[in-house]
């Protein structure tokens, strides 16, 4: 009995002694494929997972240095861009950003309210930030904003306003910026405006002097100065604004404009320096990059003080950083043009062919003597248009 057991324990065991499968050579190999196939299997299992831990170490790896040269990209400037353009670029964004806050908050107003999102008829509700802006936006080559622009002078614009205007503003900013667009454009709705609001200021010039009254009524013509100069005249007001009447002279063929403001018999001021003024002037006279490099820590200046999510505001009070609340429309018309042709090439608004006036509208340089009211009704722009990266009227 106790051999029977042994037999039996000893059978289930006899798979374990090699000497079975020594004499079984077909169980012998059956078990050979049987222990590579199982080896083979859990190896495979352990590469599979060693490859994969490899493969997304190395993904790791390659997503941070794309987000690295991305980053490095997004703050570097690229090599084969002119530092001018990347320049330019930025204060054209400037000028998009400014008019968009207008355009959104202060539609048809004269200037924007940045601080409370709202407008302000200061000049009499004629629209003067859109006036203003005309030639900046064609300078720049931004034609959504300035046909937009276009519509509202062609359609609402209207000068019957019983309002009393600043003979000076409203010469250097509405007649010259209409004037300068029509130069810059030979859209005919632009010169037909001007001569409009030309004709309302006329009445200011019927003194025994000569020199017009500062203060005039656009619907009734009835002018006077203000109380605080005594009654008297302002002499540098008058003698800024002769460019503006002998230029719609010249272009109407009307002798009248240029015959009322030549009564006052002072030498013309053409322009009032200001700091960015003066350095586009001398970066065109002398192409010292310096003026450039100013001009630019001025740009930045602004960016980092004036610049807020619906505008941009003045300081006032540059050591607390107190804003005010206005965007006064010569910062579109003056302060980001001169910047965006410091940053332009000579040719574009060549000195040689425009003159700015005091707030700095560009008008075609014509000759006193030439009569060229005929040419001037077939206008033509004699400036080329260039695409949006360099804006228009030259560059390269």
């Amino acid at each position: 009995m106790a051999r029977i057991r042994w037999s039996s324990s000893s059978s289930k065991f006899r798979y374990c002694n090699p000497s079975y499968y020594l004499k079984r050579p077909k169980r012998l190999a059956l078990l050979l494929i049987l222990f590579v196939s199982a080896s083979s299997f859990v190896w495979d299992r352990q590469t599979l997972v060693r490859e994969h831990e490899f493969e997304v170490s190395k993904l790791n790896d390659e997503v941070r240095r794309l987000q690295n040269m991305l980053e490095e990209f997004t703050n570097r400037v690229p090599a084969n861009v002119p530092i001018e353009m990347q320049r330019r670029d930025k204060v054209k964004e400037a000028m998009i950003h400014a008019w968009s806050a207008y355009e959104k908050y202060a539609w048809g107003n004269d200037e924007l309210l940045p601080q409370t999102q709202s407008g302000e008829n200061s000049f009499g509700g004629l629209g003067a930030t859109i006036i203003d802006s005309l030639d900046t936006l064609l300078i720049m080559g931004l034609d959504e904003q300035f046909q937009k622009a276009r519509e509202w002078v062609a359609n609402t614009l209207d000068f019957n306003k019983t309002y009393d205007a600043s003979v000076f503003e409203t010469t250097i900013r509405v007649v010259g910026g209409l004037l300068s667009t029509y130069d810059l454009s030979g859209d005919n709705i632009f010169l037909e405006k001007a001569r409009d609001i030309a004709d309302r200021l006329l009445p200011a010039w019927d003194t025994p002097s000569g020199i017009p009254y500062n203060i005039i009524n656009l619907a009734r013509g009835n002018a006077h100065n203000p109380g605080w100069t005594g009654g008297k005249s302002i002499l540098a007001d008058s003698g800024t604004e002769q460019l503006e009447f002998i230029a719609l002279s010249q272009r109407t063929g009307d002798p009248k404009y240029q015959e009322k403001d030549m009564s006052v018999g002072t030498t013309w001021n053409i322009l009032r320096p200001e700091t960015v003024e003066s350095l586009f002037y001398l970066w065109r006279l002398t192409g010292n990059v310096t003026y450039q490099e100013w001009g630019w820590n001025i740009f930045q200046a602004f960016e980092k003080n004036c610049r807020i999510e619906s505008g941009y505001v003045g300081l006032t009070d540059v050591n607390l950083a107190l804003k005010d609340n206005k965007m006064q429309t010569f910062f579109l018309a003056e302060t980001l043009k001169y910047l965006y042709l410091l940053f332009s090439p000579p040719t574009v608004i060549p000195l040689d062919e425009w003159v700015f006036n005091t707030e700095a509208h560009p008008l075609r340089i014509v000759n006193r003597n030439d009569d060229i009211a005929g040419s001037e009704r077939q206008h033509k722009p004699t400036v080329g248009l260039q695409g949006r990266k360099t804006g228009r009227f030259g560059g390269n």
